[in-house]
């Protein structure tokens, strides 16, 4: 039986010293030694994710931190070694005094597709671009031995079994995060990078000509893709939804997966960690504190995602109530059809220790026997269906940007009806008391 389980972890928000963080780290560490009692399934775990926001303002000492505090002991208490764990970063993993050094045009969100890859295609603009995440790419490249952890990293790894290869990409969602501000209650000023934020086609490019031959790719990014500007979102979207069979993300303090519909009539699972760390606020469900494991089944073709969240009243870890009752999400079918894995002596080595390997090029035994007009028939049909795909993805796209659009502007037309109407009313009320 060919199986694949992974833990997933997001926005731990590490501060030094803070009481209440260690009492849910505690039980936290306690409810993962206890996994087995959630499913007999999980007790042996493949890898861990962690979707960004390890740190709380970028700076090494919180790194450091979340390492002893956090990373340390979930490695320990699965058996796994920091090679196998697999980090993206997020909007707190970085200094925000960094971008004040910044050239000026990198201090303000980009306003199309073509200023992005002008800095993601060239190497040099590229560097100067994630200069902020220095810290972060130095602690989680020695840490994990993760190849550039802050832009298009990627991991390959293997079933147990040997039969079945794993890509894990990680995208850098938090790249052009902290560029506008807005006032906020008693006028402090926070950062809006709602629908602002870019992920880069040519990021995904990258990590997606890494992971070609996989037979699952796993997309991991911080942020849902709500938070991407439009122009940017269409593409990013459509492409990982189109290529990947799961995208996992942080961000969200509200866990809820879902399935979409992606190329070749299959679906693509995406599947969002909560927050680890969202405080202790009894019955305040929007900063519950959350995190999940997957197990799939690969030769049954199906899998189950296991929610679980943190309850203040018990001071324990629970079953998430997110989705339903019982905090579980099944997956009757797995992403894109993937099917019960066939013997094959080109896929990646069982338990290769975790390093960071290449995907060697798997001969399609079709063209050892090539049968001329039936091959050119099948590729012209799989062509035409990609096609087809793409037409369709790019019109969804666009679909949802126009209702996001016409929200936007239904918002508008209510505020100004509202403050006309405030006006009016203050005006009669001049009068009659004139």
């Amino acid at each position: 039986m060919t199986t694949l389980t992974w833990l997933h972890l997001s926005d731990w928000h590490q501060k030094v010293g803070d009481f209440d963080q260690r009492i849910v780290r505690d039980a936290l560490i306690a409810d993962i030694r206890a996994r087995e009692r959630i499913d007999p399934a999980l007790e042996q775990v493949d890898f861990i994710i962690f979707s960004g926001d390890l740190a709380r303002g970028g700076e090494k000492v919180e790194f450091k931190a979340a390492r002893e505090n956090l990373l340390e002991p979930v490695l320990a208490t699965v058996g796994l070694g920091p090679e196998r764990l697999f980090i993206v970063p997020g909007n707190h993993d970085f200094p925000r005094a960094l971008l004040d050094k910044l050239p000026a045009e990198l201090r303000k969100s980009p306003g199309d597709n073509l200023s992005v890859q002008g800095y993601l295609v060239d190497g040099k603009r590229r560097k100067l671009a994630l200069k902020p995440f220095k810290g972060y790419r130095s602690f989680v490249s020695r840490y994990t031995k993760q190849d550039s952890p802050d832009y298009a990293s990627v991991l390959c790894l293997a079933t147990r079994d040997g039969q079945t290869k794993v890509a894990l990409l990680g995208l850098n969602s938090a790249w052009m995060c902290a560029r506008t501000f807005v006032r906020g209650k008693g006028g402090q000023e926070r950062s809006d990078d709602e629908r602002r934020l870019v992920v880069g086609e040519p990021q995904i490019q990258a990590a997606l000509e890494k992971t070609a031959d996989a037979d699952i790719r796993i997309a991991v990014l911080h942020h849902p893709f709500e938070w991407l500007a439009k122009f940017d979102r269409g593409i990013v979207e459509a492409r990982l939804e189109r290529e990947c069979h799961f995208i996992l993300h942080g961000h969200e303090h509200e866990p809820k997966a879902k399935t979409v519909r992606g190329a070749g009539g299959g679906d693509c699972a995406i599947i969002p960690a909560g927050a680890c760390f969202s405080g202790r606020v009894v019955g305040d469900i929007r900063h519950v504190s959350a995190y999940n494991w997957v197990h799939l089944d690969l030769t049954a073709g199906k899998g189950m995602v296991y929610f679980r969240q943190w309850n203040e009243s018990h001071g324990k870890w629970i079953a998430g109530i997110f989705i339903n009752d019982d905090g579980k999400f099944p997956l009757d079918r797995l992403p894109k059809g993937l099917s019960p894995p066939t013997s094959s002596s080109s896929a990646f080595p069982p338990e290769d220790g975790g390093k960071r390997t290449s995907i060697e090029t798997e001969q399609d035994p079709r063209e050892e026997n090539p049968d001329g007009s039936a091959r050119r028939e099948e590729s012209e049909k799989e062509a035409l269906d990609r096609a087809l795909e793409e037409v369709r993805l790019r019109f969804e796209a666009r679909k949802r940007a126009l209702e996001e659009e016409r929200a936007e502007i239904d918002a508008r037309h209510k505020t100004q009806k509202r403050m006309l109407d405030e006006a009016l009313s203050q005006t009669l009320e001049e009068r009659l008391c004139g």
